[in-house]
């Protein structure tokens, strides 16, 4: 009985200790309110600044992470693009260098007809890739619209080989001198073929 008794007069004891705790920090931050002084106009112009600039900071952070995002879709759809015009040239290229394997073929076979129309198969893919670099060229930027230059002069470069030193040439018959007359002729297929890998990488490179 007594325990409690010294319990409840401690307890007690604590509670008014922090009533008069409590109340004197209540008359304290009265007084000071009332004692301060308001802000100066100065102040709040400055303080209105400050919010301005840390406003007009965080706007200007999201504008210029917004404009980022902006680019760089710009950037990737661009690349996007160049690729799948890329990938358009590059499959007329290889059915034009797979015609030129059949012509080989053809010629090794001593099949005319064959020969002669796999040779025109092998120019018109090669003026369809020339007619996709030009549209791909009207798509490209700086740097890789030089490429396209580039990829669409060994193109042409190419045609003209063709067209000067097999088209026409491939004899309608089977005669003595065939071999004599196709190995010069198939020899230039080689050799056209040969450059086939340079313009694949070119073009290639366009999506890196």
């Amino acid at each position: 009985m007594e325990l409690s008794n010294v319990v409840s007069a401690t307890v007690s004891s604590f509670i008014d200790y922090a009533l008069f705790i409590v109340t004197i920090m209540i008359i304290w931050y009265v007084v000071k309110f009332f004692i301060a002084a308001p802000p100066t106009k100065e102040e709040r112009e400055a303080a209105l600044q400050e919010q301005r600039e840390a406003w007009g900071g965080a706007i200007k952070k999201v504008k210029e992470k917004g404009e980022e995002r902006r680019k760089e879709g710009e950037k990737k759809r661009y690349k996007q693009g160049l690729h799948n015009h890329g990938r358009t040239v590059i499959n007329n290229l290889k059915h034009a260098f797979e015609a030129a394997d059949k012509v080989i073929v053809a010629l090794d076979r001593k099949d005319p007809v064959a020969a002669i129309r796999w040779t025109k198969e092998f120019d018109e893919e090669l003026h369809r890739a020339w007619g996709n670099l030009r549209l791909l060229r009207g798509k490209a930027k700086d740097e890789d619209k030089e490429k396209v230059k580039h990829i669409t002069a060994s193109v042409e470069a190419i045609r003209q080989d063709l067209v000067a030193q097999v088209t026409g040439k491939i004899p309608r018959k089977v005669e003595n001198n065939w071999d004599a007359v196709v190995t010069p002729l198939r020899a230039s297929l080689v050799h056209i073929k040969g450059s086939a890998g340079a313009i694949f990488d070119l073009i290639d490179s366009l999506a890196e």
